[in-house]
């Protein structure tokens, strides 16, 4: 009878420690898969940039979609078309997304509406020194800034990519 009650006591003694690891990790578990997304969507970003940056080298013209050969196979071994199916990848020119001349940043944008991509864009944000605001939603401006990286939620129209979109980007 004594081995019953032990093995009751032991059996209710791991589901409650069971419990109460999952009330104080949880959060840090989430938050990883959070900030393994981010991680890879800015570590492809820097081996784009970086492709671009190198044809920039070779060639001694300045990255541009006009009057460089594409970065595919000779600078980069293949230009990944996104994470998951919402992290596409693409070129801009510090002017925006349609201008001509040469490309200022490697970058990705995602639908305001996505939850994953609020918190992968904050997880970025915050990697790169930016403030959050008080909801913990990432920066808040019309484009891409001068610093090296980081994420923003564009608060205007930026060369036809919409105000509310996330955008991650790498400059070259």
């Amino acid at each position: 009878m004594s081995n019953v009650l032990i093995g009751i006591i032991g059996v209710i003694l791991f589901i409650g420690l069971a419990l109460a690891g999952a009330l104080i990790l949880g959060d840090d578990f989430k938050s990883a898969s959070t900030d393994s997304k981010a991680a890879a969507v800015m570590s492809t970003l820097a081996q784009i940039a970086a492709g671009a940056n190198m044809s920039t080298l070779k060639t001694g013209v300045p990255y541009s979609l006009d009057t460089v050969p594409p970065l595919m196979p000779r600078f980069v071994k293949s230009v990944p078309s996104g994470i998951g199916e919402s992290f596409p990848f693409g070129f801009r020119t510090a002017s925006g997304p349609l201008s001509p001349g040469p490309m200022a940043f490697a970058l990705t944008a995602w639908a305001a509406d996505s939850v994953e991509g609020r918190y992968v864009c904050s997880s970025i944000a915050q990697t790169y020194g930016a403030v959050m605001d008080a909801a913990g939603e990432p920066p808040r401006a019309p484009a891409p800034t001068g610093n090296v990286s980081g994420c923003i939620k564009l608060n205007a129209e930026w060369g036809g990519v919409r105000n509310g979109t996330y955008v991650a980007w790498v400059r070259l």
